[in-house]
Order: C-alpha cells, then sequence, then structure tokens
C-alpha cells in the first residue's frame, strides 16, 4: 500500500507566501546608500520588496549637494519586507504540515483495517506464538511498528507482537523518535534556511 508523502512543496509554499525574491520590482525608485567611508553611493530600491534592484547606478556628473538630496535607501522597508514573508511562510508551513500529517494518519488508520495489514499482523502474531516479545510473559494482543520507514510495505523483521502494556510503554517511550524518524524525513526542508538577506 502506497502512503502519501510528507514532502512539502517549498517552493509552491514560498511562492504563495510571496517570497521577495521572485519580485518583479515593479516600483522603483533611484535612492542614496552611504557606502562604509560615508561616501553616498546611487542604487535602485524596489518600493514593494525593498530589496536592490540592479547593481550602482553611475553618479558621474552629479554633485555631491545633489548626491545628498536623494532618498535615502530604506532599509526599514527591507527588513520589514523579510520579516513579514518568514512570518507568512512559518505559518503557512506548519498548516502545511499538520495537513499533510492528517493526511497521513488518515491514511495510517485505513491501513490498519486493511486484509493486507491483517495478514502481515497474523504472521507476527504466529510468529512469537502470540507471546509479548517484550516481556514474553504475557499474550500478544498488538504489533507494534519499530520503524515507519516503509510502512505500508513493512518487512515483517520490522513488526513485532507485544501486549498491551508493553505496546503503550514502546510508544510512551520510542514512538518520538519513530515519529521525528518518520516526519522528519518529510518535513526537512529549508524552513530555517530561507535566502533572507543579513539585514
Amino acid at each position: 500500500m502506497e502512503f502519501p508523502s510528507l514532502k512539502i512543496d517549498e517552493k509552491r509554499l514560498k511562492d504563495e507566501c510571496g517570497y521577495p525574491s521572485k519580485c518583479a520590482h515593479p516600483e522603483k525608485i533611484l535612492c542614496r546608500k552611504d557606502d562604509k567611508n560615508g561616501n553616498p553611493r546611487l542604487f535602485h530600491q524596489c518600493q514593494i520588496c525593498g530589496q536592490e534592484v540592479g547593481g550602482r547606478v553611475s553618479a558621474k556628473g552629479i554633485d555631491a549637494d545633489t548626491l545628498t538630496k536623494f532618498i535615502k535607501f530604506d532599509e526599514e522597508l527591507k527588513r520589514s519586507v523579510w520579516i513579514r514573508f518568514h512570518e507568512k511562510y512559518q505559518k503557512a508551513r506548519l498548516l502545511e504540515q499538520n495537513r499533510l500529517r492528517d493526511n497521513w494518519n488518515d491514511c495510517y488508520n485505513k491501513y490498519l483495517k486493511h486484509p493486507e495489514w491483517r495478514a502481515k499482523r497474523k504472521l507476527v502474531l504466529e510468529r512469537a506464538q502470540h507471546l509479548c516479545e517484550g516481556c514474553r510473559n504475557t499474550p500478544a494482543q498488538e504489533v507494534h511498528h519499530t520503524t515507519y520507514k516503509h510502512v505500508g510495505n513493512e518487512f515483517l523483521f520490522e513488526l513485532v507482537a507485544t501486549c498491551k502494556p508493553c505496546h503503550e510503554k514502546l510508544h510512551s517511550e520510542l514512538t518520538s523518535e519513530f515519529l521525528a524518524e518518520l516526519y522528519v524525513r518529510g518535513f526537512s526542508g529549508p524552513s530555517v534556511e530561507i535566502d533572507m538577506p543579513q539585514i
């Protein structure tokens, strides 16, 4: 049985959230930006995303007094656009994670009722002679995934027969590791690696 992907389409999500680096710069003005030595330099700044558009503009033929009258490059505009994008992106990413996880969990719950799972479950219980493989003292009532790597297409050695108490113990102690393995594989992506400029 095929399970839905947990992989987030980061490119689509960035585009939907208005990724500033994708701005077409429809509104730009010539601004003054002082270099480290305080010398005025001219750049076009997009009034939508706040980024520099193109390279430095030559100031040949413009006297120093006129140069200082140009509007100053708005670093705060650039910074605020990136902060708003990042906040929107993080919220959208969390919603997408939850949607994908819910979809995956629905599929998993359906799988547990499927004849394919029931057949595997029966084989695992028979292999364990219907005794819990955790304590070997109690009849096995559950079948536990030791990994979700091949869920839906498991190897039988990835499944163990357990009693309810051992199964609960496994889930309380190890489930976070299993879920981390499962979800990190699916959800890993540039959520913290956004090309946010140093500002």
